[in-house]
């Protein structure tokens, strides 16, 4: 857990040192947050399953526990992806139907 907490807390640094990468306009919040929420999570979640993959590509040279962590690894984020997608889609059904007729 210290190796996560330390690899997150050193992203979130990182982030806050680049310019502009949480900061949004009212404007693009209010029109593009869904698609903003699903560039922002689902890159990642892309690299993340990619890998996951490239590793249980050659599950036959690894440790049974480690291969059966991968494959929690992926489920997780095939969840958190289908999550990502219903809340960017609720969010845009939402924002549809409170715009001014």
């Amino acid at each position: 857990m210290s190796i996560a907490a330390g690899l997150l807390d050193r992203r979130v640094r990182l982030a806050e040192r680049v310019s502009g990468m949480f900061r949004f306009s009212s404007n693009d919040v209010a029109g593009d947050f869904g698609e903003i929420l699903r560039h922002a999570v689902n890159n990642p979640l892309t690299g993340i399953l990619g890998n996951t993959e490239l590793l249980l590509a050659r599950r036959d040279r690894l440790p049974p526990g480690a291969v059966e962590r991968l494959e929690t690894i992926a489920e997780l984020a095939v969840r958190l992806r289908e999550t990502v997608r219903r809340l960017s889609n609720a969010w845009e059904e939402h924002h549809e139907t409170a715009r001014p007729a």
